[in-house]
Formats: structure tokens, sequence, C-alpha cells
């Protein structure tokens, strides 16, 4: 939000208030709190408010958790809800007519496939550049 309690895209706007859209509203807002605090308490690391308070993004908290679903619950459970929860964002309404619902990460995944194909895509006078420094 704005000075004016605007909803705004201007990361300048919104950086004067912190007063930011909630992800998911309560719920997504409740998430973020809770992840906030299981970052830093299990890396004994810093919090979002403490990162902020330093100037610059440094000393950021970092941890990682590794769970192998299809050990405990089988790949065939564990393919029929990924594909459910897909299924149901692909069903929103684009924002733009004809536009596309996409899921974190799905266009990567569609880049990789057809790097994998096709071969990774260079502009040709950098690929000739890069030849003749290497000549």
């Amino acid at each position: 939000y704005d000075e004016e309690g605007r909803v705004t895209t201007d990361p300048a706007a919104i950086e004067k208030t912190w007063r930011v859209l909630p992800i998911g509203f309560w719920k997504g807002s409740g998430l973020s709190i809770a992840l906030d605090l299981i970052g830093a308490l299990l890396s004994k690391g810093n919090t979002v408010r403490q990162i902020g308070e330093l100037g610059d993004e440094i000393a950021v908290t970092q941890t990682f958790l590794a769970f192998n679903a299809e050990g405990m619950y089988g790949k065939e459970y564990v393919e029929s809800v990924v594909e459910g929860v897909l299924s149901d964002l692909k069903q929103a309404a684009p924002s733009e007519p004809g536009g596309e619902i996409l899921y974190p990460g799905e266009k990567e995944g569609r880049t990789r496939r057809e790097n994998l194909e096709l071969g990774i895509p260079v502009n040709k006078e950098i690929w000739e550049g890069i030849l003749r420094e290497l000549a």
C-alpha cells in the first residue's frame, strides 16, 4: 500500500509504508510469519525484521528441509495430490484474456525440456564472438 492506503505496485511507495498485500490473505500472511520464525529458530539466524534493520540484505537466514513423500506414502498418492492441486490452479481465470495460468517453475520446466530436445539457443553473433575468442 502507498501512504494514502491505496494498493500500489510501486516498490518505493511500499518501502515507505512497509504495508504489503498479504499473500493468500490471513492464511498466507500467517504462513509467512511461521516460516520466518521456523527459519530463524532452526538456523539461529535473523528474522525478516532483523535483516531489514541491517541496511543491506546480508546475513539472511537459510534453512533447508527435505522430505521423501514418496517414501512415506507412495508415488501414486503423491502424484495424485500434486496433479489435483495443479489442476485446480490451472482452472483459475487468467488476469489477461487469452493468458495462461502458470504454476511456479512451469515455464522453466518447459524451457529445460525444449533445451534438452533442441539445444540451448544462443544469439548467433554472441556465439561467433565466443568461437573467435577460443580460436
